[in-house]
C-alpha cells in the first residue's frame, strides 16, 4: 500500500528528468549547421548612436489667404464716396456704416425732395380709395 501512494510522484519525477533531458543537449553537427544557416539569413541593419538634443524643426511654407466670404457692395444711388469708415480685411456688423456717399443733385434739391415724397404717397393713397 506504501508502493500505491508513491506511484503518481515517482511517475512525476520520471517524466520531468525525461523533458530536462531531451532538451538539454544538442548535437555539435545540428548546432553547427544552424548558426550556418543563420548567418546566410542575416539582415545587417544601420546602428546609430543615441544622444541627446532638443527636438525643432522649422518649416516655412507659401500660400495664399483666400477669404471665408465675398460680397460684392453696391449703392442704392449714384454718388461720390464721401468718406470709407472701413479697410480690407476689417470685420464688420450688419447694419454697420461702411462709407458715406456724397450726390450733388440730391442736396441741390433737399427742400424739394420731401414734398416730392409726399405727393406721391397722397396720390398712392387717393388711387387706393
Amino acid at each position: 500500500m506504501n508502493a500505491g501512494r508513491h506511484l503518481p510522484l515517482l511517475a512525476v519525477c520520471t517524466l520531468f528528468a525525461l523533458v530536462t533531458l531531451s532538451c538539454g543537449r544538442e548535437s555539435e553537427s545540428s548546432a553547427a549547421s544552424v548558426s550556418s544557416s543563420s548567418d546566410a539569413n542575416a539582415v545587417i541593419v544601420p546602428v546609430v548612436s543615441v544622444s541627446r538634443s532638443n527636438l525643432q524643426s522649422n518649416l516655412v511654407l507659401t500660400g495664399d489667404f483666400l477669404p471665408y466670404q465675398e460680397i460684392d457692395v453696391m449703392a442704392k444711388e449714384a454718388g461720390y464716396i464721401k468718406s470709407i469708415r472701413v479697410d480690407i480685411g476689417d470685420h464688420v456688423r450688419v447694419g454697420e456704416l461702411l462709407a458715406e456717399l456724397q450726390i450733388p443733385e440730391m442736396q441741390n434739391d433737399s427742400g424739394q425732395q420731401p414734398v416730392r415724397r409726399l405727393r406721391r404717397l397722397i396720390l398712392r393713397v387717393q388711387r387706393a380709395i
